[in-house]
């Protein structure tokens, strides 16, 4: 019987993702309980990273739990370079800044299949959103269900990003709403994302997404250039934030970069929008810090970066639910199923020159605001019953431990299969 060995590696995140001690080593033993994994790697990620980091390594320790008894291990694809061995498969998180990028890992390891897992928003990655870029790859995974129809080699599936939750944290998400000390809560950038901002500062003009990526070596149609401005998320964002302040004013807990200074994307050096002039706070990055934030919050304002794409739902309204704050939800049209759309506040469906006021947001939130305890109530507690008894079967591990079972069994050889 011989191992088989599988590499993880990013192509947007930092180098150190791709190797231990963030990733499971090849030599690592694992807890035998879910619990003490969380605990252990999050300890791990105390030390030698973040909380983001933890939010993107975390799924691939429990899939090596889960791959283990099989004989097949999982590690960083820097532990395998630095040991001079060869993996079986790679799997690659998302697309590199550069197709040279992806070449490179080609040549370095040839004849090694890889897979692509397609994380990211399509505003962002819209190059991992058209199939001409996808060719070569063993297998793709991602949660565009119409990409996915196309693809022969596709598959199902998401990346389930989570957030540690420490033991307090049990206690902490059943408090009453009206009890917190937070009215609202906002986490994230204004008007651009990370990625978006970094490299619309670094390039100037080619800052602009697609023009970006095109010249990086991706091919993309122009029907994307479309896309990316009409269904980018950030003018909603920025309308609801302004609108949260002038509603819940002190009580609006708010982090970010860019809140204070007229935004985050390259044009509001010369151009910032005079209304974000908000106090902004830093949240920390310890493994735990948003879940606890959140946990004293009634209400949790929840944007997300693409509002075209239907069958993208980011971890932001699930930490809000588990966290037992109520989330007020702006994204794709229809993108939540009618089960999470009977918990949450969703405003998604809002014509797009509501989404875009402030002033017409301010007047919903209002009424958000006016919402009764005992109602408010209800809305927790079915969040919090949701997220303990359904939310791992629909959206968490489970389904991703799935996909990638489905992956391996189309791909391994018959000398595998005896393993």
């Amino acid at each position: 019987m011989r191992r088989f060995e599988i590499a993880v590696t990013w192509g947007l995140k930092e180098a150190a993702y791709s190797g231990s001690p963030l990733m499971p080593s090849l030599e690592e033993t694992f807890p035998s309980q879910l619990s003490e994994l969380r605990q252990a790697v999050a300890h791990v990620h105390s030390l030698h990273g973040s909380e983001i980091s933890f939010y993107w390594c975390f799924p691939f320790w429990v899939l090596a739990t889960h791959l283990l008894s099989r004989e097949i291990l999982i590690s960083g694809l820097f532990d395998f370079e630095r040991l001079g061995r060869r993996p079986n498969l790679i799997i690659l998180v998302d697309l590199p800044q550069k197709r040279a990028e992806l070449e490179k890992i080609l040549n370095c390891h040839p004849g090694v299949p890889v897979v692509l897992m397609v994380a990211e928003t399509p505003l962002e990655r819209q190059a991992q959103h058209h199939r001409i870029n996808l060719e070569g790859f063993a297998a793709v995974v991602s949660y565009n269900h119409q990409l996915m129809s196309q693809c022969s080699n596709g598959f199902f599936g998401n990346l389930p990003f989570r957030f540690h939750r420490s033991a307090e944290v049990e206690r902490l998400r059943r408090q009453s709403p009206l009890s917190r000390r937070h009215r609202c809560t906002y986490v994230g950038n204004a008007h651009s994302s990370g990625w978006r901002r970094n490299y619309q500062y670094e390039l100037g003009w080619r800052g602009w997404p697609l023009l970006w990526q095109y010249l990086q070596g991706w091919r993309l149609p122009m029907s994307a250039a479309w896309c990316d401005e009409w269904y980018g998320g950030y003018r909603a964002r920025a309308s609801a934030v302004v609108a949260a302040q002038r509603v819940f004013g002190d009580g609006l807990w708010l982090s970010g970069r860019g809140w204070a200074s007229g935004g985050s994307g390259w044009l509001s050096r010369w151009f910032p929008d005079r209304r974000l002039c908000l106090s902004s706070q830093g949240l920390g990055l310890h493994p735990g810090s948003k879940i606890d934030l959140l946990c004293d919050s009634t209400f949790t304002l929840v944007c997300e970066n693409y509002l075209g794409e239907p069958g993208y739902i980011s971890e932001k309204v699930f930490d809000a639910m588990v966290a037992g704050s109520i989330p007020i939800y702006i994204g794709a049209k229809r993108a939540l199923s009618v089960q999470l759309r009977d918990l949450v506040i969703d405003l998604s469906d809002l014509p797009r020159h509501v989404l875009h006021s402030s002033h017409r947001l301010a007047r919903l939130l209002r009424e958000v605001a006016c919402i009764p305890e005992h109602e408010l109530q209800d809305r927790q507690q079915r969040c919090l019953v949701f997220m303990d008894r359904y939310y791992e079967e629909q959206f968490g591990l489970s389904p991703f431990l799935h996909a990638f079972d489905q992956v391996l069994e189309s791909l391994i050889d018959a000398d595998f299969a005896d393993c």
